[in-house]
């Protein structure tokens, strides 16, 4: 049987002493089975509960990602867990980079533990994949879900922290699973580094890589030239996957009707607000919602 990432509130606490009073990962809350950590650190913030906790499961009996989708991993293989985030100092217009920051942070830090994932790329909006020359373009090794409550950019949050609102952000990671213990889809197949290595990982090395990289690009969102850094950094990672020789083929919504809008352009780049933009036919337009479906 895996052992539990943390064995005792001691060792979770010898892992909290990793981060500065303030940050995210000064307070680990792990759970062996949990419906949801998603649902646990949005009942945390909605009662007053501090920035940068962590709720953790080895086991999820109701992980949920984007679009209602089903999140599943066998106990003890990946990593299952989410971040209560209340952003007091980051420009309402950039929350929708939060799930592209987080992706970035998991790509770099997948990227430090194991050289046979160091292409490891964010997948606009919310995925982190593994690039590839088999359809539909990549592997999937992760995926990013943000559940929030943040004021309409024309209203004036208040000077209370709490005023401002939060965003809870759910990161599920595989890890140390073997080919059997990955759903099989006929969308992109799933992936672990034990599959791309050959050799497991240390769970909670990369979790300290998670967190201190997250740390450092939410710090940087605070902030107007950082942030202008962190757009171009963002930017650059995504080029390298998707150059203009690649193609993007891409749904617009409704995305399970069948009227659903297929099109397909260019990477152009992100707009201010994280918005993909993509160049098709002369014309470049950005994106707020859109499915991409593949890559070649």
């Amino acid at each position: 049987m895996t052992p539990p990432l943390f064995s005792s509130p001691l060792d979770a606490a010898a892992f909290e002493a990793h981060f500065p009073r303030g940050t995210i990962g000064q307070r680990i809350h792990f759970f062996n089975v949990a419906q949801s950590t998603n649902d646990l650190a949005l009942e945390s913030v909605r009662t007053g509960g501090e920035h940068g906790g962590v709720f953790i499961a080895d086991e999820q009996r109701a992980g949920r990602g984007r679009r209602g989708r089903s999140w599943n991993c066998p106990p003890g293989m990946g990593l299952l867990f989410s971040v209560a985030v209340r952003p007091a100092h980051i420009p309402l217009e950039c929350a929708g980079w939060i799930p592209l920051v987080a992706g970035l942070a998991c790509a770099q830090a997948l990227a430090s533990v194991s050289a046979h994932v160091s292409e490891a790329n964010v997948k606009w909006p919310n995925d982190i994949v593994l690039p590839c020359p088999a359809a539909p373009g990549w592997k999937k090794l992760g995926g990013i879900l943000c559940e929030s409550a943040l004021p309409a950019l024309s209203e004036k949050s208040g000077s209370n922290v709490q005023d401002r609102g939060y965003v809870v952000i759910g990161i599920g990671l595989n890890l140390n699973q073997t080919p059997d213990m990955l759903p099989q889809t006929s969308k992109a197949p799933p992936t672990s580094i034990l599959i791309e290595s050959g050799s497991a990982v240390d769970r909670k090395a990369v979790l300290r890589e998670v967190l201190t990289r997250l740390n450092a690009a939410l710090n940087q969102l605070e902030d107007a030239a950082e942030r202008a850094n962190l757009h171009d950094d963002l930017e650059a990672k995504m080029r390298a996957w998707l150059p203009p020789s690649k193609r993007i083929f891409f749904r617009l919504p409704p995305f399970d009707a069948p009227e659903s809008i297929e099109r397909s352009g260019t990477f152009a780049g992100l707009d201010t607000f994280g918005c993909i933009r993509i160049l098709s036919e002369g014309i470049e337009t950005a994106y707020a919602d859109a499915e991409i479906i593949s890559v070649h």
